[in-house]
């Protein structure tokens, strides 16, 4: 497995512990067909870190010993934008996610650790394969996640230049609204 619950790990933030600030998202997306993606960008807080991506999912029940047991297939996939790098979920070299491999289609948690990030990151959670609800009354197909994503924050929109415009028609001026205008400008 992924090793031992550490309520330190999960709830303190660095430098109390060896994580940064994390990114908690429960619940909030449901899939209900194949091939739907929900994305976040996010950025490191501390580039001396490794960033940790974990998804995970509680599956529709599976059949009586199927092989695999898994029943609704979601992907993690991390894009580095700057270099276009993608790492896949699960995919590991000593102990940090490598680039290239095949997504997951075993298993319900799914991780990327990157050892030393750096600018922005695409998380992807794509809707591999969804069979069935897993939810016991919803009679549809349907499945939520939960993502927890250590060392990140969601990066500033893009700067935006604004430029003030000031009405200077003749109602404007005449009315002597151009100097209060002005100020409040």
């Amino acid at each position: 497995g992924w090793g031992r619950v550490s309520l330190e790990n999960m709830l303190l933030q660095a430098p109390a512990s060896d994580r940064g600030p994390k990114i908690f998202s429960d619940q909030r997306h449901a899939f209900t067909a194949d091939g739907q993606e929900h994305s976040i960008r996010v950025a490191p807080v501390d580039t001396g870190r490794a960033m940790r991506i974990t998804l995970v999912w509680t599956d529709a029940p599976g059949a009586v010993n199927a092989n695999p047991a898994l029943v609704n297939d979601l992907d993690l996939e991390v894009r580095e934008e700057a270099t276009g790098n993608i790492y896949k979920g699960n995919v590991f070299a000593n102990g940090f996610s490598t680039t290239g491999g095949d997504f997951d289609h075993l298993n319900n948690v799914e991780c990327v650790y990157i050892e030393h990030p750096s600018g922005i990151y695409e998380i992807t959670i794509i809707a591999y394969n969804i069979r069935r609800s897993a939810r016991p009354d919803i009679a549809t197909p349907w499945q939520d996640f939960a993502l927890v994503i250590d060392n990140a924050e969601v990066p500033a929109a893009a700067p935006v230049s604004v430029v003030p415009i000031i009405d200077r028609s003749g109602s404007m001026v005449g009315s002597g609204y151009v100097d209060i205008t002005k100020t409040s400008s």
